[in-house]
């Protein structure tokens, strides 16, 4: 099996993941994968809590994790170098799974392509799959389950974290409500898919979106060095937390693009999850190279 984006888990697949998690988080699992079995970690830069996460969990399994920094494989304008095919061939010989952090999809594809061994997507330009399993799980946690749940996401930066969220969120029973500039706007094939699933609705001022949120996902609206004035809006400030409901708990990934823009009075609350996402990415990438691994037998 190749787990190469949330396209390709179902409501099953993504709940007998979680129930691999409760196992693990539990105490109540001794599944482990091939006694020396080797993780090769294909990755052109990766954010370290991510790498981490991944080589612990290959190491807790009986694993081993090989770190391959693929940035030599890709041209000017993330075009792959002739010989990132001759590196696929080569793992199929060495690994027994392969874990990408590539910037392209179509790379991430192409390894899919040519591999003989299961590949796992972790994230792309337009996908982050563990991030996305991640942060459900967290909610589900948080919230007592999923099914109903109001997500409310700002400022967009990190499309493919926006893209796996609307659509494994609403495939799994998640309202999602929007506030994104326009330059960040989700891929509209996700929007598409996602609607099929689910509601997913957009609005122009957050103060909408977070209104009935049970949760509230920060992203920076963009501007690595300076936010610009326009974008300032998308922000999650104490202001804007107060226009949600009273239970809204927030989130965001531990490292964005633009280093976090949420203020730290809020991000160490007792309203935030963050340390919580922290902490399950480790049991969620157990759970997700197990179950790839039960799939491909």
């Amino acid at each position: 099996m190749n787990l190469i984006g949330v396209d390709d888990i179902s409501k099953e697949d993504a709940d007998e993941i979680f129930e691999i998690v409760d196992d693990i988080k539990n105490g109540k699992t001794t599944a482990s994968i091939k006694e020396g079995a080797v993780l090769a970690f294909l990755c052109a830069g990766v954010p370290t809590e991510t790498k981490i996460a991944l080589e612990v969990a290959s190491s807790k399994l009986g694993g081993k994790c090989v770190d391959i920094d693929c940035s030599t494989c890709f041209q000017q304008n993330n075009q792959l170098q002739p010989s990132f095919e001759n590196t696929i061939y080569m793992l199929n010989l060495y690994a027994d799974f392969i874990c990408t952090y590539l910037p392209s999809q179509d790379a991430v594809a192409k390894v899919a392509e040519i591999s003989t061994v299961p590949v796992i997507n972790i994230a792309s330009e337009l996908e982050a799959p563990l991030q996305a399993l991640t942060d459900l799980y967290t909610m589900r946690e948080a919230k007592k389950g999923l099914k109903g749940l109001q997500l409310a996401i700002l400022g967009g930066e990190s499309k493919g974290i926006t893209n796996s969220l609307i659509l494994l969120g609403a495939k799994l029973g998640v309202k999602i409500a929007i506030a994104i500039p326009e330059i960040n706007k989700p891929s509209p094939i996700y929007f598409v898919k996602a609607r099929e699933h689910g509601i997913v609705e957009e609005f122009n001022e957050p103060e909408d979106a977070v209104a009935d949120a049970d949760i509230i996902y920060a992203l920076p609206p963009g501007g690595k060095d300076h936010i610009p004035d326009a974008l300032a809006k998308y922000l999650l400030s104490n202001e804007l937390l107060s226009k949600a409901q009273a239970g809204a708990l927030v989130m965001q990934p531990l490292v964005s693009e633009s280093g976090g823009s949420t203020p730290l009075e809020i991000l160490e609350s007792k309203k935030s999850l963050v340390w919580q996402q922290v902490k399950n990415k480790l049991a969620v990438a157990e759970a997700l190279i197990l179950f790839v691994s039960e799939k491909s037998l």
